[in-house]
């Protein structure tokens, strides 16, 4: 495969031309995943843009990167350019311990997660153009963590707002194009995210949200499940009488059938107490 990469990489070498610097790059990934991909970054430019190659057609490939080599954005990296671009996202901190080594983080009291901080530098119907704030751009930024946890919380959530749906309401907006309707089941289990669905698990931190969701539910608290870094599951059930092992076994097995190792949140289950006011991993 390496081979294979290297010889794509001279290609677009010669697409592109000397104005280009084309480069194989591992990208270390959420959960500490490392993947091939190839850098394409103008001269004279301090970043450039990561694609990868994942063995299509070699010459629709080279179009697409031909034709875009870089998106009309504006990579200064300055606090008064990037300011409002600036947002957090939840990670796990156990499995993405050489990841955080280069990368500006908090971690989360009471649970196994930190927030870290992204430059959304585009978005649109095509997707997102972002890149991870490791320790040089944080420099290159010029403010602390401190201060980036303070933009990145109001920026995300002022641009990323909260969005609960339930279980059936979710599965039936998946079968409209079938046209067949599930059937009510005892609302119990919800799904919370944002409304893109893009690192939405991170909207179980905003003020308010589990707290205004147990009051509607007239209920003393809710098990939170991780489900991915897009979004959680909360589970209205007695704390009681919840076997927290089983849970913790289910949530499990579901990362690592069904969840990809670069998306997975936690295998912890978590509970919000409503007379405290805390998150804090279920026991």
């Amino acid at each position: 495969m390496d081979d294979k990469i290297s010889a794509v990489v001279g290609k677009l070498q010669q697409r592109l031309g000397d104005d280009y610097e084309v480069r194989i790059v591992d990208v270390t990934k959420n959960n500490d995943t490392v993947k091939k991909g190839i850098s394409v970054r103008k001269n004279g430019e301090k970043i450039g843009r990561i694609y990868y190659w994942n063995g299509e057609a070699l010459e629709a490939f080279l179009g697409d990167v031909e034709s875009s080599p870089l998106p009309d954005i504006d990579f200064e990296m300055s606090l008064k350019k990037q300011k409002d671009n600036i947002v957090a996202m939840l990670i796990n901190a156990e499995a993405n311990k050489e990841r955080l080594k280069d990368m500006p983080h908090r971690m989360v009291e009471g649970l196994d997660l930190v927030i870290v901080y992204k430059i959304i530098f585009k978005k649109d119907s095509e997707g997102i153009t972002s890149s991870d704030i490791n320790n040089g751009m944080m420099a290159m930024l010029r403010v602390t963590e401190d201060e980036l946890y303070t933009i990145a919380m109001k920026n995300t959530k002022e641009c990323y707002a909260p969005d609960i749906k339930s279980m059936t309401e979710t599965l039936n907006d998946m079968m409209k194009e079938s046209q067949d309707i599930v059937e009510d089941i005892p609302e119990t289990l919800f799904i919370l995210s944002n409304e893109t669905r893009q690192f939405g698990a991170i909207c179980m931190l905003y003020p308010e949200v589990l707290k205004k969701f147990c009051v509607e539910k007239m209920i003393d608290g809710v098990f939170v499940i991780p489900s991915s870094i897009h979004e959680v599951l909360l589970m209205i059930a007695d704390k009681n009488k919840v076997d927290v092992g089983y849970i913790r076994q289910m949530i499990k097995e579901v990362n690592y059938e069904n969840v990809s190792e670069v998306e997975r949140l936690s295998d912890s289950p978590y509970y919000y107490d409503v007379a405290t006011d805390t998150l804090r991993i279920a026991e």
